[in-house]
This record gives C-alpha cells, sequence and structure tokens, in this order.
C-alpha cells in the first residue's frame, strides 16, 4: 500500500490486495533464502509504501528499506523501522545486498532502467531481484494517473529491462479476477478522463473472498503454474 492508496482507504494491513500481494512475495522469499542454506540473509526493500511489508520481510533477513518521501520516513522512523531516506537512483550503500525487493515501484520512476542498473550494482554475485509492476499497457488508465504511474508493463518490457540478469521467475498475476477487473479499467478509461482511484472500502467478507483468490494464485503460482494473463507480473531475477 503507498501513500496514495493509504489516502484512499486509510490504513488496511490486510486489504485483499495488498495482504496477498505482501504473502505471495515472502512465500517466494523462504523458498529462495532456504535455497541459499542461509537462515538470514542481507535484504534492500525499495519504496515501503506506509511500511506493512516490511515486518514480513524480516522474518528471512536483515531489512534496510528506502523510500525518496520525507513524509514516509518520518512516520515509519516513530515505528522504530530501519528505513533511510533515499533515491532507489542513487544508492549509497557500502554494503552489497543478496536481495532486492520492489513491489510496485518501477512503474513510479521515470528512470526504471537506472533503477535497475543500480540494484544490480549493489547486489551480490548470484543476489537476486524480486519485483511486482502493473501489467498490460492498454489498460493503463485513471488508476495510474492517480498513483502517478508513467507506464504499465509487459514480459516483453521485464526481459529487456533485466537483460544482465538471469531469468529465474515471471509470471502474471492476479488472473482469475482479470476480465471483470480488465473491463472495469477500460470503461473507466474510456469514459473518465482524469485521475481516480478504484480502490473501495470492502464489506469484511468480500474482501476475505478476494483475499481467498488470490491466496490460491499464489499457491498455484509457487507450484510453478503459469497464468496466460494477469493484472500484475511477479518476477525474479539473478545477478549472474
Amino acid at each position: 500500500m503507498d501513500y496514495q492508496d493509504y489516502k484512499t482507504l486509510g490504513y488496511q494491513k490486510d486489504y485483499w490486495w495488498f495482504r496477498a500481494k505482501r504473502e505471495l512475495i515472502a512465500k517466494f522469499l523462504e523458498m529462495l533464502v532456504l535455497k541459499k542454506n542461509k537462515k538470514k540473509v542481507i535484504i534492500l526493500n525499495e519504496g515501503v509504501g506506509v511500511g506493512e511489508d516490511i515486518e514480513s520481510y524480516e522474518k528471512y533477513g536483515d531489512v534496510t528499506s528506502i523510500d525518496i518521501s520525507i513524509k514516509i520516513v518520518n512516520i515509519l522512523k516513530k515505528k522504530q523501522k530501519k528505513i533511510l531516506l533515499m533515491d532507489a537512483n542513487k544508492l549509497d550503500f557500502k554494503k552489497k545486498f543478496d536481495i532486492v525487493i520492489c513491489s510496485d515501484v518501477l512503474e513510479h520512476i521515470k528512470d526504471d532502467k537506472k533503477t535497475v542498473k543500480e540494484a544490480f550494482r549493489i547486489l551480490k554475485k548470484g543476489g537476486l531481484f524480486i519485483g511486482t509492476v502493473p501489467a498490460h499497457k492498454v489498460l493503463f488508465g485513471p488508476m495510474d494517473l492517480y498513483e502517478k504511474h508513467y507506464r504499465r508493463y509487459s514480459k516483453r518490457d521485464i526481459e529487456r529491462l533485466f537483460k544482465k540478469f538471469k531469468k529465474v521467475y515471471i509470471y502474471y498475476w492476479n488472473c482469475i479476477l482479470f476480465f471483470p477487473m480488465a473491463f472495469r479499467k477500460l470503461i473507466l478509461k474510456i469514459f473518465v478522463k482524469d485521475e481516480k482511484s478504484e480502490l473501495i472500502n470492502l464489506n469484511p467478507l468480500f474482501n476475505w473472498i478476494l483475499y481467498r483468490i488470490l491466496n490460491f494464485e499464489n499457491f498455484l503460482i509457487k507450484h510453478s503454474f503459469h497464468f496466460p494473463v494477469g493484472l500484475s507480473l511477479f518476477f525474479v531475477y539473478q545477478k549472474p
């Protein structure tokens, strides 16, 4: 959940979309950390939103979080979170990281190539980049404008962006709900020309049902099931 979402919904740690995405990344963190045969790894978390993901990541390693917003940094420092005010395109670290997590951040950055280049520089050899981005350029519309996005991505875009890396995984995510949600986005794109959030407060039961749908997708993705489409892309790339 980034600050724009927070302004719309308030703080909702268990909102279906954000909870399921957080748990998808955590599932792969657990699997990848076990593969490295390490109890703890050094993790850089780029772009923290309002910080609800940090606790999940801390189970798997020593997490340093960065954000470009002084407002967010000050809020989270009061909660004793390890967070630095820093631009993902100008990383100032002497140490190297085992994993970089960049969850729905690249689309907010004008020069996303520089972001990936910087991540490559500060990763250890064999280090991993875990990311999520909104998918399908045709769906770019009022919600993307509201969220201050520069773009949505195709699989080919991601492969070009990470050409110096070795591909480990790339999956579409949020497929089961894709067609009704994509249809809604296209309607808004045609009839609503201004910035507009699509997020709404949900009945707890409906929120739980939507979460369970994405939780089921997370299970399938963890077991290497590839969906043909989805509203997002989830990917893992490795520094050679």
